[in-house]
């Protein structure tokens, strides 16, 4: 895990190193893990609905490569 925080306008915000990649999950509500954690496959991060700006019900996720933000589809 690379990074585990809360903004308040964004909510929970977890980054997981993959090597050439890094996922980012914005919006949680409830966090499960903290920096520094090992997570495995299928590992809950956290519930969503935690960002005022993103929605109540919604998170957004983000793939990117160095500072390279990938579009969908993946």
């Amino acid at each position: 895990m690379l990074s585990s925080t809360f903004y308040a306008s964004l909510g929970g915000v977890v980054l997981l190193d993959h090597g050439s990649l890094v996922t980012v999950y914005l919006g949680l509500r409830d966090k499960y893990v903290n920096t520094g954690d090992r997570v495995t496959r299928g590992t809950p991060l956290g519930t969503v609905g935690g960002s005022s700006i993103i929605g109540p019900d919604s998170m957004a996720f983000q793939l990117r490569r160095g500072q390279q933000v990938i579009p969908p589809p993946f």
